[in-house]
């Protein structure tokens, strides 16, 4: 009988049902996000997508559609139209993949007949520091000529360029990034090269600017909207002009001080602890390097936040490797990025990351709701199982009564909460505990 009676009690007391509930809400969460194309690698992951802090995304094709049109080619040096149209093709790659080149020469096909008289003979590939790539090319009559793009404070420091120009240049771009307009420089040399890359872009002439207009995506605004309603922050980070990325922070309402804005030569100039509060308190990050989003990611997490971090290149990975949430954007992703990241989009779209996070949340608002109903449930059976045998009465409850009675409260708490709306559009974060209580109550 005492034997009985301890086995009752035991069962009464211990919520054996909370790990069930825990993998199961966890699992058809990762099945809903499957459904809008976001596909979580481990279960884990679906618990911290629910305690994200600080959102790190990138700009090109996340926030905006990443379909970009050339919409002026700014002259500057004595080429021609065509010639400079040649060079702009030239500094392409042979054939083009990334959706900036296939803009060029959509732009400017008309001289494109011209591209097939010269023969690649150099191929410098992009270089992260200066973000610039070169191409050296032969024609028919053994003349060679060097066509290199890319930022245009790269390609800058890499021509022959006096004072006067060179504002002229800036002014340019100071005007055009302001607009929101994605800019890149467009520099040339026609000599003997020799196939080091260092000797062969020395003395360059600078000889325009490559305009491209890139809209915001539609669902981005809202998206942004709703993280920041929900206690989410938002951090800019792209390759683009500091003006550009400003323009489009203010277009799609991320909210940023001036304070609050650094480029990654500015990182580069600060000391240790001056760069961690730029990490911390900035919005908007413009030409970082990936060893840059790196520290912040570790910054980040040193200050105890919940970190999700956007990428699809072969770089970003380090990054997506570190981020409590590594994200691996859209179609075009690398595998190195979609092996490292813990969550795929399958749409490079910003609204996809939104999505998995408030539905991360609204998954622990429901298990909330379902351990408090079997917490309920487990006291007065432990009193009904106790109380009896205390008193010298015969036991009211055996294990066979605790058995059938779960067999209806399990269906129940999984099934009646898994699937619930949160109590506010955006399962604000009061309403959500942590992670860490919740594995606690699980274990």
């Amino acid at each position: 009988k005492s034997l009985i009676t301890a086995l009752t009690f035991g069962m009464a007391a211990v919520p054996e049902e909370f790990p069930l509930v825990f993998t199961l809400y966890l699992s058809m969460g990762a099945y809903r996000l499957s459904k809008h194309g976001v596909l979580v690698k481990t279960l884990p992951s679906v618990e911290t997508l629910g305690n994200v802090d600080v959102i790190c995304t990138d700009k090109t094709g996340t926030l905006t559609e990443g379909r970009f049109s050339l919409v002026e080619v700014v002259p500057f040096g004595s080429l021609n139209s065509d010639e400079r149209n040649l060079i702009a093709l030239l500094a392409c790659e042979p054939t083009p993949v990334d959706a900036m080149e296939t803009a060029i020469f959509e732009k400017i096909s008309g001289v494109t007949f011209a591209r097939e008289k010269w023969t690649l003979k150099y191929d410098y590939p992009f270089e992260p520091q200066g973000k610039h790539m070169t191409h050296v090319w032969l024609n028919e009559q053994g003349e060679s000529v060097l066509a290199m793009k890319g930022a245009v404070e790269g390609v800058l420091e890499h021509c022959k360029v006096d004072e006067i120009d060179r504002r002229n240049i800036l002014d340019s771009v100071t005007r055009l990034a302001s607009e929101g307009k994605r800019i890149l420089g467009l520099a040339s040399s026609k000599r003997l090269f020799s196939g080091n890359r260092v000797e062969d872009e020395k003395g360059a002439s600078f000889i325009g600017l490559l305009v491209f207009s890139d809209p915001v995506r539609s669902s981005a605004k809202q998206a942004i909207s709703d993280c920041q309603s929900a206690g989410i922050e938002i951090k800019m980070l792209t390759g683009d002009h500091l003006l550009t990325a400003h323009a489009i922070a203010d277009e799609l309402k991320i909210s940023h001080s001036e304070n609050s804005i650094f480029s990654g030569s500015q990182l580069l100039e600060m000391d240790q602890e001056q760069r961690t509060r730029a990490y911390v308190q900035g919005a908007i990050f413009a030409r970082v390097t990936p060893e840059q989003k790196y520290e912040m990611v570790k910054t980040l997490k040193s200050h105890n936040k919940v970190v999700a971090m956007t990428g699809d290149g072969v770089n970003d990975s380090p990054a997506l490797k570190l981020a409590d949430i590594g994200v691996s954007m859209g179609e075009n992703a690398t595998d190195v990025a979609r092996s490292t990241a813990k969550m795929i989009l399958l749409k490079n779209d910003f609204n996809g990351v939104v999505h998995a996070i408030l539905e991360g949340r609204n998954i622990f608002s429901n298990l909330r709701r379902s351990f408090s109903y079997l917490i309920a449930f487990h006291i007065p059976v432990v009193l009904l199982a106790f109380i009896p045998p205390l008193l010298g009465w015969s036991q009211l409850m055996l294990p066979v009564h605790i058995i059938l009675l779960e067999l209806i409260v399990h269906p129940i708490s999984a099934f009646a909460f898994e699937n619930l709306k949160s109590q506010s559009h955006h399962a604000r974060r009061s309403l959500i505990p942590t992670s860490t209580a919740i594995t606690a109550g699980v274990s």
